[in-house]
């Protein structure tokens, strides 16, 4: 493509000024030297050093590593705890040898945490990329040259994908310049509870769009008046008409869902209602959300749904102990609104169940300042990939 490019820079106004920039961006990302270098020395020495790579993990966390820095200012001394535990293994190890090396762990693990085993192919020359996603950065990279270049001739250009109906619609960006199925997937993973063995860990997702009449019907079923507001710059200005409706389908239903709203600017392009039975269904449910995110360029998001309350209680071995599992626990609505952005907005409104009634302590909370939803981590790490950055 670079060949090409430059063959053609005769007839582009301005090419040098404008490559050159672009060429000092490549010569700085390990990804494309990589790309340059497999290039030469597929064609003139022969294929890549591809290998396998097998993975066991054990994950107790929404996080990789240490904890965001929002978390740990909340939680002090206990920032230090890493919440995963990972070895690497020869591809030939078998399931049941893996799960030995993460067998003698803190209940907190066993209790919390699921097991996670993935194989991947690798070349020698980038070990720590998986080959089809380096191929894929590569691919955004240049797509993304292309389309800088289409803006500077002031070109009508796209990319045309196809859709359900057998047509194609353009789109005029894409996240990292790549197609929607260049994404990175998890390769060949597999997952189970190291507490049971059960193999169902993941939980369910349904999509759906938005709808006008839905909404009017919801509406008039609750009792509500108000529509939502307009012209606002960011989703943290729909927390509080997201919390009063909430509370509304809480007092007439008793129960309330767990949805998140997804925005690309002001505009809301769909929901996903999420059903998890425990936290590791919760864990693979938002790192799946995470990659949807990261597909369609969603910006901006609120969650809504019913939350267990607590305070920071450890168990024996210094592990905190989730509020659902707090013999004194407290239930509550919650309402996160965050953006791409660094904006974000925390409501909760704790209640009780008096016979069959809901009874609220009192007005909705603002603990934007003092909680971190830290569920949706691996969201705010797919908006770091994607080049977004706090204003």
């Amino acid at each position: 493509m670079t060949f090409i490019l430059q063959s053609e820079k005769s007839n582009i106004e301005g090419f040098d000024s404008w490559y050159e920039p672009w060429r000092e961006k490549m010569r700085a990302s390990h990804v494309m030297r990589w790309v340059v270098e497999s290039r030469n020395r597929v064609v003139k020495q022969g294929d890549l050093d591809a290998k396998s790579e097998a993975k066991a993990a054990l994950i107790a966390a929404y996080w990789t590593g240490d904890p965001p820095e929002e978390l740990a200012t909340i939680l002090g001394s206990d920032s230090e705890q890493r919440l995963k535990l990972s070895i690497n293994v020869p591809p030939a190890t078998s399931t049941k040898e893996q799960v030995q090396e993460l067998a003698s762990l803190p209940d907190f693990f066993v209790r919390e945490g699921y097991i996670e085993l993935t194989r991947r192919w690798v070349d020698k020359a980038l070990p720590d990329r998986e080959l089809a996603d380096a191929c894929a950065e590569a691919y955004g990279f240049m797509a993304v040259m292309l389309d800088d270049l289409h803006e500077k001739l002031g070109i009508e250009h796209g990319v045309a994908l196809g859709s359900s109906d057998g047509g194609y619609f353009v789109v005029e960006r894409l996240p990292h310049g790549r197609l929607p199925c260049m994404v990175p997937t998890e390769y060949a993973v597999r997952r189970f509870r190291l507490s049971n063995g059960a193999t169902d860990v993941g939980g369910n997702r349904y999509s759906f769009s938005p709808n006008a009449k839905q909404l009017n019907k919801s509406m008039r079923k609750y009792g509500s008046t108000d529509s939502p507001p307009e012209g606002w710059d960011s989703v943290i200005s729909m927390a509080d008409w997201c919390m009063s409706n909430a509370r509304r389908i809480l007092a007439k239903d008793r129960w309330h869902g767990w949805y998140v709203l997804l925005y690309k600017g002001n505009r809301q392009v769909a929901t996903e209602a999420l059903e998890a039975r425990d936290r590791p269904d919760k864990m693979v449910l938002m790192r799946e959300l995470a990659a949807a995110i990261e597909r369609s360029g969603i910006d901006g998001l609120v969650e809504v749904g019913d939350t267990w309350q607590g305070g920071f209680v450890h168990d024996e071995q210094g592990y905190i102990v989730p509020p659902a599992l707090q013999d004194d626990r407290r239930e509550a609505l919650s309402v996160v609104a965050e953006d791409a952005y660094g904006n974000r907005r925390y409501l909760i409104s704790p209640y009780r169940r008096v016979g069959r009634r809901i009874e609220f302590d009192g007005d909705p909370i603002d603990l934007s300042g003092t909680m971190f939803s830290n569920n949706l981590q691996p969201i705010r790490d797919a908006w770091r990939r994607m080049g977004f950055k706090p204003q």
